[in-house]
């Protein structure tokens, strides 16, 4: 229905303004009265948009930070340091030599033999 209304409105007022006079169509004679004013306002709506894309561009500039945030990559992380946990050694007759006393290996194999 809203459709309706505008082609209606729209051909109504096309119509009126193409009605002749003085030998030229109504639209010629309302352009040059509403031409100075028509000049004005798109001179001062230019300088409206251009202070408007001024304050936009500022307010932008300023919600984004100076500084970058960044990681030196000899910080980011830390190296690892290779430990040598092999503290087995071997008898002349090629078994290992434990650092464990009795009570110690009675108790290992208690508990390696619950495991199993």
């Amino acid at each position: 229905m809203a459709l309706a209304k505008f082609f209606i409105s729209f051909a109504l007022s096309f119509s009126i303004l193409c009605i002749p006079v003085s030998g030229k169509p109504l639209f010629n004679h309302l352009q040059k009265w509403a031409s100075p004013y028509a000049q004005e306002a798109i001179v001062y709506l230019k300088d409206l948009s251009h202070k408007g894309w001024e304050q936009t561009k500022k307010l932008f500039s300023n919600s984004t930070p100076q500084m970058q945030d960044s990681i030196r990559s000899t910080f980011s992380h830390q190296k690892r340091v290779q430990q040598n946990y092999s503290t087995v050694t071997v008898d002349s007759d090629g078994e290992t030599q434990d650092s464990y006393t009795k009570e110690e290996q009675e108790l290992l194999n208690k508990v390696l033999s619950k495991e199993k």
